[in-house]
């Protein structure tokens, strides 16, 4: 009995005493929320990755806005940070804003950006129109991006901007702008307009007007490269040692014998037959891949890869500075967002620059296998400006955002809402200046036949609406011509539609 009644009072003091515990560490911790404040650095910890450049492990943390004193861009730790806070982003990048400062002084010389210069109806196809308001990205038109390559380019410009804004939890600006998908903004356009306001992936010297963003290939490039990062991650995995390296000029493409491409002819034809030269044409035809094709990031075991333009530029620059290698390239017409970070001489040298007929190349190629020392020392240099540096991925997050800005800075304030009456007359202008222009372009003799097209368009267009109104898709334009409605179609709502015929993207 007296054992029971021991047993009895141990267990009530020890649950007293387990309760005294319980309420002391519950009391203790919400005291000590109380007084420390929180900390969204100190309180995540952040997942580590492996590297695609060095193949050390990098932090993927969210970096708060705010001074970059004291702070140091880090490629190990924060090449893929697409958050990283202007201060942060001009102490990281501060060559990357020449293209973006001669567009803005460009604008301020001729005049703000208006809303009329946003407008897409001066192009035939690969162009669209788009919003950024409250963070969120819209789209406000399209026009020709159904063709398979140019909705591949379409996602992936877009994709890469909402990824720009969702990273930064920063302020965005509002800005409404028009961007060009096609290897040259000013191909395929009405009444040869040459002038347009747009954002591309490329210019002439004298294309003024245009805004360099950053290229699509940056976010993913279906069949050349694939997905950026994932090349990256390739391309450390086929990257050797420098003097181990294949001491041959490497480049795999298709020619042209003539025009523009004339590059790629000459290039095979200074070549030929040399034996620092591993140089060769594709040629693409039938189900299976051509037997010389070489992976790009494969372009990385060989000492000298050579780049040369397309139709206008060539997106596989980009990839080809990622290797530890002396990318050989000639003298360049077309320029992206990056192209004056180019160095063809100096101590700072990061390329081979030959003519654009590749009539040095010759010397070139043997002086730099002659000189190694001399050789190493640009490949080195061309790893510290590009893959470690410019060509990140987190460079290009930042160079988006400073986009916005410098747009904004001489641009207008879009607006969120229209009336319906304003739609339709918006609408109508589209349609009447195509309309025009068309007519304008066609020969005489085909002039009848093209007003029957237009008379159809017409037709087609009607029944479309009448069909749309059934299903009460168009309820809202519907409504009385003082209310207002939403100028735009949510970005993720218009990658939904993309298998329906009311997508802009449907193919008929």
């Amino acid at each position: 009995m007296a054992l029971l009644t021991y047993q009895r009072a141990a267990g009530l003091a020890g649950i007293t005493l387990f309760i005294f515990l319980l309420l002391g560490y519950t009391t203790y911790n919400t005291r000590s929320a109380d007084t420390i404040p929180f900390s969204y650095e100190k309180q995540h910890s952040a997942p580590t990755v492996s590297n695609p450049h060095s193949g050390a492990s990098y932090s993927s943390s969210y970096t708060s806005p705010g001074s970059a004193e004291n702070w140091q861009f880090e490629p190990a730790r924060d090449a893929h940070n697409y958050g990283l806070s202007p201060e942060q982003c001009d102490a990281a990048f501060p060559d990357m804003w020449a293209e973006l400062d001669r567009a803005v002084a460009h604008r301020k010389k001729v005049g703000i950006i208006t809303p009329a210069d946003v407008k897409i109806g001066w192009k035939i196809d690969g162009i669209i129109r788009a919003m950024i308001y409250d963070r969120q990205l819209f789209i406000l038109n399209a026009r020709g991006a159904r063709r398979r390559d140019y909705r591949q380019r379409t996602i992936a410009v877009l994709q890469s901007i909402q990824r720009a804004i969702s990273a930064y939890p920063g302020e965005i600006p509002n800005i409404e702008f028009s961007f060009v998908v096609d290897d040259g903004a000013y191909f395929a356009v009405y009444e040869n307009n040459t002038s347009a306001t747009t954002w591309a992936l490329t210019r002439e010297p004298h294309d003024q007007n245009l805004w360099l963003m950053p290229d699509f290939g940056f976010y993913s490039w279906e069949g050349p490269a694939g997905e950026y990062t994932a090349l990256l991650r390739a391309i450390e995995e086929d990257e050797i040692p420098f003097d181990e390296k294949d001491k041959r000029a490497i480049w795999r493409g298709a020619k042209s014998p003539a025009g523009p491409v004339q590059v790629r002819t000459d290039l095979l034809k200074v070549s030929k037959g040399k034996s620092w030269a591993d140089i060769e044409e594709i040629e693409w035809g039938g189900d299976s891949e051509p037997k010389n094709l070489v992976p790009m990031s494969k372009h990385c075991r060989y000492m000298f890869p050579v780049h040369t333009e397309g139709h206008t530029y060539s997106g596989r620059l980009k990839y080809l500075l990622n290797c530890h290698s002396l990318t050989v390239i000639h003298k360049l017409h077309w320029g992206e967002n990056f192209h004056h970070l180019l160095i063809p001489s100096g101590p700072n040298q990061n390329f081979i620059q030959v003519e654009r007929d590749f009539s040095d190349m010759h010397w070139k190629m043997e002086y730099y296998l002659q000189h190694q020392d001399e050789a190493r020392r640009i490949a080195d240099n061309s790893i510290k400006t590009f893959r470690d540096r410019y060509l990140t991925p987190a460079a290009q997050a930042c160079y988006w955002r400073k986009m916005f800005q410098a747009w904004r800075e001489v641009s207008f304030e879009p607006s969120y809402y229209m009336t319906q009456e304003e739609y339709e007359k918006e609408q109508e202008e589209e349609k009447q200046k195509e309309r025009e222009a068309k007519l304008k372009e066609l020969q005489e003799e085909e002039a009848e036949a093209a007003g029957k097209e237009l008379e159809k368009g017409k037709e087609r267009a009607k029944d479309a609406k009448t069909r749309s109104d059934a299903t009460g898709t168009n309820t809202a334009l519907r409504s009385s011509s003082d209310k207002k409605i939403p100028r735009g179609m949510p970005y993720e709502t218009y990658l939904l539609l993309e298998s329906y015929e009311e997508s802009p993207w449907y193919d008929s």
